[in-house]
């Protein structure tokens, strides 16, 4: 499952969002997300129709399967299990 943080540099939020999904995929005990989850990590400011779109509310979590939240996004716990969750559902997905 691919999932995308949408920021920009210099954005404060941004990097600690960065960290944010970083800790829960590493810290996932079964290893799924290390497996499963690859993060990209999108400038807005490189895309004008991101950027009107997104420009007051990064950082933007998204992921492949549709899934998106804006800042501030849920308790590391409760966004590692959303994220075990949505890979589950694609990977059920025929």
């Amino acid at each position: 499952m691919r999932v995308e943080l949408l920021g920009t540099a210099g954005c404060h939020l941004c990097d600690v969002a960065e960290s944010l999904i970083y800790h829960c995929i590493e810290t996932d005990a079964s290893g799924v997300l290390r497996q499963h989850c690859t993060v990209d990590i999108i400038d807005i400011a490189d895309d004008q129709v991101l950027m009107e779109r997104f420009a007051t509310s990064i950082p933007v979590l998204r992921t492949s399967s549709g899934e998106s939240w804006c800042w501030p996004f849920p308790e590391p716990a409760e966004l590692q299990a959303d994220l075990l969750a949505l890979v589950g559902a694609v990977s059920q997905t025929p």
